[in-house]
């Protein structure tokens, strides 16, 4: 599948700020069901915020889903699988995403 054909790309996905502005590889991401036609549904935190940090609008960046596969192309794997819902979680060990059980 070439980028041109992955209709995902055309989508947003909610960022962490502080992965955004610090370079932090977003340790936790999970697939919730988008709020619109625009929302992939991806979220993509550092993996250690609070429920009030993340509640809090001003900690949370909507990018472009391409952005953030360029600046973490570890994610396109994760990002493929293209689940209604599901997390991962990174495994510095074997330098990938690693697909949690789910809850």
């Amino acid at each position: 599948m070439t980028d041109e054909d992955w209709p995902l790309l055309r989508k947003r996905v909610f960022v962490s700020r502080r992965s955004h502005e610090q370079g932090l590889r977003p340790g936790y991401v999970y697939r919730e069901h988008p709020d619109d036609d625009r929302d992939s549904g991806w979220r993509a935190l550092v993996g250690d915020e609070t429920d009030r940090e993340v509640d809090d609008p001003t900690n949370v960046l909507l990018q472009d889903l391409g952005f953030l596969l360029g600046r973490w192309p570890e994610l396109r794997p994760v990002l493929e699988t293209d689940p209604l819902n599901g997390s991962w979680a990174w495994d510095q060990r074997t330098g990938r995403y690693s697909r949690l059980p789910a809850e």
